[in-house]
């Protein structure tokens, strides 16, 4: 992958669709009031007046798909997620997740128009940053004779451990900024084979293990053989895993050319509210964009009449070439878990964030205070707060925990939403903690803007209120 420098590009205004019906949807621009489109004519002629505008979609894009006529619409699927659609030969980019008052947003994009970028989906934008910010060429690359590269082997997935059961007096730490800090600090720029050496930077192949359990360990006890950054591999050892190098790839050509990148994304997650939120969405992307994989799902669906959706998977770019280089930066982070966060008396880890008692981690932002864990399995949990206590408040927990009502955490699934709770109920009856009863607040409706869907047309009215959807 080879990079440029970039000058700053065309401006060209934001239009955000805020709320739909199925024959109806509001459009809004900065600075003007919504504008409603009501009636098939009246979309179709509506929407394609803002051909020369980034516009962007806060409502689901599969629900926006029935609004007017499913047959205008071309609905472009990443992984399952729902990236953009077109409608003629305007791109709808999703914004879903960040409220529905496009105003909250305004910040993130005058800072963005102020540093040159021009408005597009948020990969493209995220790619468009880095760009702006170099100040040299960088050119990222594999050399590899035959075979294929070993950057796509690697492991990108965080680390999801936990140790089942019941805890009280807790608190939840996190490496602040993880992914951006760890792409920010000198990195090589190559990889090349090399031969059976404990290198500064760079991959090898090898086998690790441990006998020891009771403890909350990175991996399972027993042997294993698997890719890893030499960082990571160093920390395995500092935690008492035996590792033994098989095959090696040496980090060459070390810089830091992504320094300057991370004062811009400092910048943008400081921004306030949902505009924040959003330049932590796009910072924290950059790093996705490194991490193409082969087996990754890039579709088109298209839709009948009467609303019958057709799939049809495309091709996908993918570099090979630079691959390690988000294989290093995720190896980077777990090294920082293990050797910081995985200390005794962790219950349960995630990616860049632990739950143990209540500590001080140097260099590490406590999020929460947790006066009650329940765990069944490393999948879910659910925990009672400390914010009333802290706030001085007559209840133990805040109003979302107070009673027998419970703060809900599943893989996969929104915090606190629907999703989570019944994760959390199937995992919990499995093991048989003495039934849901009153701990458990089963029929709680999550409104967030972030939760999953549940089928077009058959949310209960609030949910469907908070996400735009009349």
């Amino acid at each position: 992958m080879r990079l440029y420098p970039s000058g700053s590009q065309e401006f060209r205004p934001a239009a955000f669709i805020t709320h739909i019906r199925h024959d109806a949807l509001v459009i809004q621009t900065f600075g003007e009031p919504p504008r409603i489109l009501s009636g098939k004519q009246q979309i179709s002629s509506g929407l394609l007046s803002y051909t020369d505008y980034a516009v962007f979609s806060l409502v689901n894009l599969y629900e926006l798909c029935f609004c007017g006529d499913p047959r205008w619409w071309k609905l472009y699927n990443f992984n399952s997620n729902h990236v953009r659609v077109e409608f003629g030969n305007i791109s709808i980019y999703s914004l879903r997740g960040f409220g529905l008052d496009p105003l909250q947003l305004e910040p993130f994009f005058d800072f963005l128009a102020s540093f040159g970028i021009r408005y597009a989906g948020l990969s493209t934008m995220a790619m468009s940053v880095v760009k702006r910010s170099l100040d040299r060429p960088l050119l990222l690359q594999e050399e590899y004779e035959s075979g294929f590269p070993i950057g796509p082997q690697a492991p990108l997935a965080g680390l999801r451990r936990g140790l089942p059961g019941v805890y009280d007096g807790l608190c939840l730490m996190d490496i602040p900024v993880a992914f951006p800090s760890a792409m920010a600090q000198p990195f090589p720029t190559t990889l090349r084979p090399g031969g059976l050496w404990w290198y500064e930077h760079g991959l090898a192949r090898a086998s690790i293990s441990i006998d020891e359990t009771g403890r909350l360990l990175p991996y399972d006890a027993g042997k294993r053989i698997g890719v890893w950054s030499f960082a990571e591999l160093r920390a395995l050892e500092d935690a008492g895993y035996s590792v033994k190098l098989l095959e090696t790839w040496q980090g060459t050509g070390v810089q830091d050319p992504l320094a300057a990148w991370f004062d811009v994304v400092l910048a943008l997650r400081a921004l306030p509210g949902q505009a924040g939120k959003l330049g932590k969405v796009v910072s924290n992307q950059t790093w996705g964009l490194f991490c193409s994989r082969p087996n990754a799902r890039y579709t088109r669906t298209t839709f009948s009449g009467d609303g019958t959706p057709f799939i049809e998977v495309l091709k996908h770019s993918y570099n090979p070439g630079s691959a390690y280089f988000g294989a290093l930066i995720a190896g980077n982070v777990r090294a920082k878990l293990i050797r910081e966060g995985l200390r005794s008396g962790a219950m349960f880890c995630e990616t860049d964030s632990v739950i143990l008692p209540f500590c001080t981690l140097n260099g590490w932002k406590q999020k929460g205070e947790i006066s009650r864990l329940e765990m069944p399995s490393a999948r879910t949990y659910r925990y009672k707060c400390m914010r009333g206590v802290r706030e001085h408040w007559a209840i133990d927990g805040c109003v979302d925990c107070a009673g027998d009502r419970w703060h809900y955490v599943a893989q996969g699934a929104l915090g606190g939403s629907v999703e989570a709770e019944g994760a959390f109920r199937r995992e919990y009856d499995v093991l048989g903690w003495g039934g849901m009863g009153e701990g458990v607040s089963a029929g709680r409706v999550a409104t967030s803007v972030d939760a999953e869907d549940w089928g077009f047309g058959v949310k209960p009215r609030e949910a469907a209120a908070a996400e735009g959807v009349w």
